[in-house]
């Protein structure tokens, strides 16, 4: 059971804002804030951009055998590779799926 006395010194004094400079402002779309952000040139006198920089680095991982950066850059430069799949349901409900790699 909490102590009364101890809660009565925690509240907040009537009219006073627990919260003083309010919610802090959000970013509306994350998507387009990112995209100006890797626009920007890493320094002043940089003639690319921030992604030019993330590119280069992905790229050189890549070359260098980690996997990863590999798939990364397959699939969006390429697309990922299209996967079929047959899916098939009885009455009793038992669901039966078959992959198909080409």
């Amino acid at each position: 059971m909490p102590n009364p006395d101890n809660i009565k010194k925690h509240k907040f004094k009537k009219g006073k804002s627990g919260n003083p400079k309010g919610r802090p402002p959000i970013v509306s779309d994350i998507k387009t804030y990112i995209r100006e952000k890797l626009a920007e040139s890493p320094t002043k006198d940089a003639d690319h951009t921030k992604l030019d920089a993330i590119t280069a680095k992905l790229l050189n991982m890549a070359f260098s055998g980690n996997l990863k950066a590999m798939e990364i850059c397959m699939s969006y430069g390429y697309g990922k590779p299209s996967q079929q799949i047959d899916l098939n349901a009885d009455v009793n409900g038992d669901i039966n799926i078959k992959i198909i790699r080409d």
